[in-house]
């Protein structure tokens, strides 16, 4: 118990389980509120509408929604805690790809968090080369944002959500998208 809860013996050491618990638990209770605006922001620039500064306060109605979202990967994290590490970080990011679109049906679709996630995994699954595709393509930019120390992500960042939620737009069954 003792090696769960100590301090690391280094920066690079691996984080115990309870900082872990800590740090996500503690992320999603303050990123809750702006979660929902920065999905919402990016669905409607996606959808070609236009975007004005207090649209990022208009999604704090989704706020027990995105905190109800992160404890629950925060509660999936710890199935892959006690593997080897960069087993348990490749797990981890398969699941991450998996719940990718879960923030857009959240506030698109106004699902709650659960229903959110399975959407997200059933429209991942029934896309998996275009999922990919953006995948490697994002890498591929944040590669690239970092060799200019950083400040290229001040572009691709906000090009990778949008880009996103394109995707999400494109893979929603053509009786769901909404008439622009």
């Amino acid at each position: 118990l003792a090696n769960l809860i100590s301090p690391p013996a280094s920066p690079t050491s691996v984080p115990t389980l309870l900082d872990s618990i800590l740090v996500s638990v503690l992320t999603a209770a303050v990123s809750s509120p702006l979660l929902g605006g920065f999905a919402l922001m990016a669905v409607a620039r996606a959808k070609g509408e236009a975007l004005d500064g207090s649209m990022i306060f208009s999604g704090t109605r989704f706020a027990s929604r995105f905190l109800t979202y992160g404890l629950i990967t925060t509660g999936l994290s710890l199935l892959v805690y006690p593997l080897p590490y960069m087993v348990g970080q490749v797990l981890w990011l398969i699941v991450a790809v998996l719940l990718t679109f879960s923030s857009y049906f959240i506030v698109d679709r106004n699902l709650g968090a659960g229903q959110a996630m399975l959407a997200s995994l059933r429209m991942v699954l029934a896309n998996p080369l275009p999922v990919l595709g953006w995948l490697l393509i994002g890498v591929a930019l944040i590669i690239v944002a970092a060799v200019t120390l950083g400040i290229g992500l001040i572009w691709v960042l906000p090009f990778l959500v949008i880009s996103n939620a394109l995707l999400y737009l494109s893979a929603l069954p053509p009786a769901e998208v909404p008439a622009t």
